[in-house]
């Protein structure tokens, strides 16, 4: 697989500070990447420097082989769709015209959205099943809904690379669940997506390759199976733990014990 990603030697944090610390990675067309660490790992500081929210101090960060820090904002938006971990709802608009937001990279100045825009966002409507709630205000939504829109509001943007801080946080399980198949669904569609994942499980059981961060520096970049090592993960959370397989599909989960 070509390479979309390539990450080298990067230091990044606040105020010119360093959070991580050296980081280097690749990443290829159509891989479903998780970033997992304990609190403090340095995951959402990565996370911000991919998506261009905080600058890279030094080292270098690539898009198919373009310096990333160097690429025009509106192409960007059209390669790169990102979902923060906090939304904060500004404006009333309905759940279809805030989806209709992610077409603004392809849309010229004073013109209307086209017929091609009408048909993306009628199909991301559909595929996250929102064809109830698409005439509703955004900030009557629950947090599932909300998170189901956000995704919605992405895919019309029509990405190459996904980034995602923490999908299914304050989500119950069932939703953890829907929100993660969508995302193995557009992922197997073509869609490399990389997401901050503080559930361990949800992170082994979905995504082809993790990156386990502690402390700023990646400690361990392989598939589930090698980096859902009981002794790693024991050493890096601090907590005891067990692994197992799970029956169905083969994947490690972790489960505590005292």
């Amino acid at each position: 697989m070509d390479n979309l990603l390539e990450i080298k030697n990067v230091f990044s944090g606040y105020n010119k500070k360093p959070v991580i610390k050296g980081i280097s990675f690749e990443v290829a067309k159509g891989e479903f990447i998780g970033l997992i660490g304990p609190n403090g790992a340095g995951k959402s500081t990565l996370f911000k420097t991919l998506n261009g929210i905080l600058p890279i101090l030094k080292g270098e960060v690539y898009y198919q082989g373009a310096d990333l820090t160097k690429m025009n904002l509106n192409e960007r938006a059209r390669r790169i769709a990102v979902l923060p971990q906090v939304f904060k709802v500004q404006f009333s608009y309905t759940v279809e015209e805030f989806i209709f937001l992610g077409r603004f990279p392809y849309s010229e100045r004073f013109r209307c959205f086209s017929k091609k825009d009408e048909t993306v966002v009628c199909k991301s409507i559909e595929m996250l099943s929102l064809q109830k709630i698409r005439n509703r205000k955004i900030n009557e939504l629950s947090g599932g809904e909300l998170q189901k829109v956000l995704v919605a509001q992405a895919f019309v943007q029509e990405p190459e690379l996904l980034l995602l801080d923490e999908p299914t946080s304050h989500l119950d399980i069932g939703g953890q669940v829907e929100i993660m198949n969508t995302l193995r669904d557009f992922n197997e569609n073509g869609l490399t997506v990389i997401s901050v994942l503080h559930d361990l499980n949800l992170a082994s059981e979905y995504c082809n390759r993790l990156i386990l961060l502690n402390n700023g520096e990646l400690i361990k970049n392989g598939t589930p199976q090698e980096v859902m090592d009981y002794q790693l993960i024991e050493q890096v959370y601090k907590a005891r733990v067990v692994i197992k397989e799970n029956p169905y599909s083969n994947k490690p989960f972790l489960i505590l014990y005292n």
